[in-house]
């Protein structure tokens, strides 16, 4: 998955939630694999969630979100007014989006007794 797909999906999510009235959503990377596409893609994908005021007050939970992206996400949160909890597994996401539980995804498992 490149980041133009990404965009290319953010966009029709977008289209479908303001139709509908949606707010909560639910991304789960756990079956996409990460394509290096284009060095500007990530950068487009990026502005384009910017100019995305519309998710103002939505809530996204992130599932196994690629580490790369993270930091964006968070900083694009903050600045749109939308709540991005990061999580490792599909159900503690969907209790935050129901409920809103602490977005925490608990802390990575000990490799060789270093936390990762």
């Amino acid at each position: 998955m490149t980041y133009a797909d990404r965009r290319r999906a953010m966009e029709k999510v977008c289209e479908t939630a303001a139709a509908r009235g949606i707010a909560r959503f639910l991304v789960d990377f756990t079956l996409a694999w990460h394509v290096v596409g284009d060095p500007l893609e990530k950068e487009a994908f990026f502005q384009a969630l910017s100019g995305r005021h519309e998710l103002a007050g939505a809530r996204i939970a992130y599932v196994n979100c690629p580490e790369g992206s993270i930091s964006e996400l968070h900083a694009a949160a903050d600045a749109l007014g939308f709540s991005a909890g990061m999580f490792r597994d599909r159900s503690r996401a969907i209790e935050w989006l129901k409920h809103g539980a602490v977005a925490e995804a608990p802390p990575r498992p000990l490799a060789f007794g270093v936390r990762q």
